[in-house]
């Protein structure tokens, strides 16, 4: 690796091998989140003729098969997740903008900058089936809007509306989510809509975070 990050080949190569994993069941999910992050583009760095986002969307179809895959054993589904809003890939508007804050959760957050409205970030899971509270951490302010929230595309009826009077730091709002399957999932976040009284559809936040409630 160089400077933290994983050096590109020249291609995926066209032998494969298999290995079969046997991991304590409270690892798991520590196993599953190190595997991940082979599958995001700014842990890879350009040396052979592939780029970062060809090898991290080739090592992406690895993954898939992993979370696919039977050894012998029933296949243990991790039933929470934790993400900095950075981890996200932004697929609507501009890029994410990072600030330092105190007197926010963690000392940090992000925002797309500048915001406009239908700004999209999406997240990956791999999950157990279920009932989850889906709960994103930011701030609510007079330019913030209203984030609808997808499930492997599916819209959830469900919104988060940032928009306060005065600036509020730390701020939690949380949803319930359906994860249909076992399995790997994404998560959707649109700025589709904001309150009549704020001015812009600027989402600020931390971190997301889903917990299994049932079913």
């Amino acid at each position: 690796m160089a400077r933290g990050r994983w050096l590109t080949p020249d291609e995926p190569g066209d032998v494969y091998v298999s290995r079969c994993i046997s991991v304590p069941l409270n690892l798991l999910p520590a196993l599953n989140g190190a595997l991940d992050t082979l599958g995001q583009s700014y842990n890879w760095e350009a040396q052979g003729t592939m780029t970062p986002d060809e090898a991290a969307d080739a090592y992406r179809v690895v993954l898939d098969a992993y979370y696919e895959s039977e050894c012998g054993v029933a296949q243990i589904f991790p039933i929470s997740a934790f993400m900095f809003w950075n981890q996200g890939v932004i697929t609507q508007g501009n890029a994410l903008l990072y600030t330092v804050e105190a007197r926010q959760a963690f000392l940090q957050y992000w925002n797309q900058n500048a915001p406009a409205i239908n700004d999209t970030i999406v997240f990956d899971a791999v999950l157990q089936a279920g009932t989850y509270d889906l709960t994103m951490m930011g701030t609510k302010s007079n330019t913030q809007g209203i984030a609808t929230w997808s499930v492997d595309d599916i819209e959830d009826a469900q919104t988060m509306d940032c928009y306060n009077a005065s600036f509020l730091y730390s701020q939690q709002t949380t949803i319930s989510v359906v994860v249909p399957t076992d399995g790997l999932h994404y998560f959707k976040c649109k700025m589709k809509a904001k309150h009549a009284s704020s001015s812009n559809y600027n989402n600020i936040a931390t971190f997301l975070m889903l917990r299994r409630t049932g079913a």
